[in-house]
């Protein structure tokens, strides 16, 4: 829709690699808490990638300046861009490098999204999207609390796997609040939900599930039985692509 664009260029709401190693749109005034509480653990997920591309802490370091020389003054760049800036630096990357150099830039609060280009992405600097006025304030309790207020009923497991934080760091930030929510009890877990947010709607016709949907990754005792028809073998990757009738998979 136009005015979701028109909202999207203007930096009302970002996307960027936040909670998890894939991108997430946010809104602006959240983006900076949200990354300060949870970028730590991506990171940390993330480093058997940069070990297994030589993308020691020196190359990561180098590639975020390059970037930020790159994008400082509001020229925001595609990503093919980026990485011609910087092999014409000497800092040759391909595909999956650049990925993840430009993703670390992502999660030390350097870039994010900039306004597309046509049908492209672009990035810009964070600090000349959304200034650091003091004004975003957050703590991984608050973001638990989101998560259940807008998932629930959903357990502290469903937490850390959504927003990565370690086990007791979500049992604790979850303790935190639950005493702001109703608790109900699922094969012997405690699931969480806020009384007042809205009840599930009612759905009739097929479920398109797109790749990696939070139905399948948020919530893995959720399993819909596969058809016996089915074009695609047992233990194909559910969170790739899922068709869903009458709460069976049907296909990919």
């Amino acid at each position: 829709m136009p005015e979701v664009q028109a909202e999207f260029d203007a930096g009302r709401f970002l996307r960027t690699h936040i909670l998890r190693p894939t991108w997430h749109l946010v809104p602006a005034e959240d983006i900076r808490w949200i990354l300060k509480v949870t970028s730590a653990r991506v990171q940390q997920v993330n480093s058997t990638i940069y070990r297994r591309e030589n993308l020691g802490p020196a190359v990561l370091d180098r590639g975020a300046e390059l970037i930020t020389q790159v994008l400082r003054g509001r020229r925001y760049q595609t990503r093919a861009e980026i990485g011609q800036a910087l092999a014409g630096e000497g800092l040759l990357a391909d595909r999956l490098r650049l990925a993840y150099v430009i993703m670390n830039a992502e999660l030390e609060g350097l870039i994010c999204s900039g306004p597309m280009r046509g049908a492209q992405h672009t990035y810009a600097l964070l600090d000349e999207r959304v200034p650091s006025d003091g004004l975003n304030h957050g703590d991984l309790p608050e973001l638990a609390r989101r998560f259940l207020a807008g998932h629930g009923p959903a357990s502290a497991p469903d937490f850390a796997r959504w927003a990565s934080p370690t086990s007791a760091q979500a049992r604790a930030a979850v303790a935190e609040v639950a005493g702001e929510l109703e608790a109900v009890e699922v094969d012997g877990v405690p699931h969480w939900f806020d009384p007042g947010a809205p009840g599930p709607a009612t759905f009739q016709g097929a479920l398109l599930l797109p790749l990696f949907d939070e139905v399948t990754l948020s919530y893995p005792m959720i399993n819909f039985p596969r058809a016996e028809q089915h074009p695609h073998p047992p233990g194909s990757d559910v969170h790739i692509w899922s068709v869903i009738i009458a709460e069976t998979n049907v296909g990919l």
